[in-house]
């Protein structure tokens, strides 16, 4: 694969990122060599199948088909908004739109049937059962982000410290994301040569530019945590790269809903390393642990509320006109047009050596379609007249 060129940022003032507000100036194309596919957003692990019946081979079939249906709702959550979701089809449209099927750790006996699955489902097929239901989806995951922790406390901004619990509880987290794939740096000294806990919340583009390229990635995200005064964890989160909204946001998570979710977090983990023993979900450790965990779900909702697709909108019309160097290039920007969600449909209107021209059918607006753009490396301008636009390579 080639090298991934470096990320051009424009020119970036520096501002501070406060708990109550910041205002972040301009940023920033940071694109991603590659988005991360698609497909693993198709893909749903680790389904838990026990079911009993009069024999082994009905148990089976009750418990694959019961777990065929937990797929297709967890898929469901991951591509659409809270409460959208349309209802899981019946049987045999759900079996159309499942492409295959694995199966790990079964076990049979006494009318039991025990087993985890993977349903990897069709994402064309999935698209268009929600295009034709009128539901809001995602169609692409975030490309990679890496994740730069920073613990405040009365001794000032943490990072790459080792007395900084937040990057530990980062570390901590067996989910890698599926709707936001993320990396959390080790800190060594390439990392620490990149940014540090100063450049990154003044939002120092270099050093996010460096630490962006030093991972091949396409995002980065600061989450600032602070133990509040009256109780809980506040973690201010800002995002950057192409696809990702420029404003942070302020997360509040009071300490009941921390402790709830440290006990599923630290239970889970005691039973992948085969430990047992009491836990406590109240201790500080545990609590940034779940806020690592809730901060995650945070930034999925905010990719997922900056990208979702709405195919019940009618779609616009617009004429691009594409500059090329050679056949080759055209093929490059053909193939990198099938990973543009807002565009609905497209067609060659002009094909020369030395440009094209495209009628787009895109859903949204100019805005969004053209951060979609943005992450493949293309950039959207309007035209002189106003009414064609220009693609360019960036």
């Amino acid at each position: 694969m080639a090298e991934r060129p470096q990320p051009s940022f424009p020119s970036l003032k520096a501002c501070s990122i406060g708990l109550l507000a910041v205002l972040v100036a301009a940023f920033y194309g940071v694109v991603p060599p590659q988005t991360a596919a698609a497909q693993d957003l198709y893909a749903v692990s680790d389904i838990a199948v026990d079911e009993t019946a009069s024999n082994e081979v009905q148990a089976k079939q009750e418990g694959v088909a019961k777990a065929k249906r937990a797929a297709f709702q967890e898929m469901m959550t991951r591509l659409t908004l809270a409460g959208e979701a349309p209802p899981t089809p019946d049987d045999e449209r759900l079996e159309f739109l499942i492409r295959d099927m694995s199966f790990t750790s079964e076990k049979f006996g006494g009318g039991r049937y025990i087993a985890e699955l993977t349903v990897r489902f069709q994402p064309d097929e999935v698209n268009r059962y929600l295009q034709r239901s009128g539901t809001a989806y995602l169609a692409n995951p975030s490309p990679l982000a890496v994740i730069l922790p920073i613990f405040r406390d009365e001794n000032g901004d943490q990072l790459w410290s080792d007395t900084n619990p937040w990057l530990d509880a980062w570390w901590r987290l067996e989910e890698k994301g599926t709707v936001v794939p993320f990396t959390v740096p080790l800190g060594d000294l390439g990392d620490i040569g990149a940014i540090d806990a100063k450049r990154a919340v003044s939002v120092d583009a270099t050093g996010i530019n460096a630490i962006a390229g030093r991972y091949r990635a396409g995002a980065v995200a600061i989450p600032i945590a602070t133990f509040a005064a009256e109780g809980g964890i506040l973690v201010e989160l800002a995002t950057f790269g192409a696809g990702w909204p420029t404003q942070p946001d302020l997360l509040r998570f009071p300490e009941e809903s921390l402790t709830e979710r440290a006990a599923v977090l630290l239970a889970d983990e005691q039973a992948r390393k085969g430990q047992s023993g009491e836990i406590d979900p109240a201790t500080r450790g545990a609590q940034l642990y779940a806020a690592a965990a809730l901060t995650l779900e945070a930034m999925e909702a905010r990719w997922k509320g900056e990208n979702i697709l709405r195919f019940d909108q009618a779609a616009t019309k617009m004429m691009a006109h594409v500059g090329l160097n050679g056949l080759e290039d055209w093929l490059k920007i053909r193939a990198s047009l099938a990973e543009v969600a807002p565009i609905k449909s497209w067609r060659l209107s002009e094909l020369a050596t030395s440009h094209a021209v495209l009628e787009i059918d895109y859903i949204g607006d100019t805005e969004r379609l053209s951060r979609a753009f943005a992450r493949v490396a293309l950039a959207l301008t309007p035209g002189a007249d106003g009414e064609t636009w220009t693609l360019t390579r960036r």
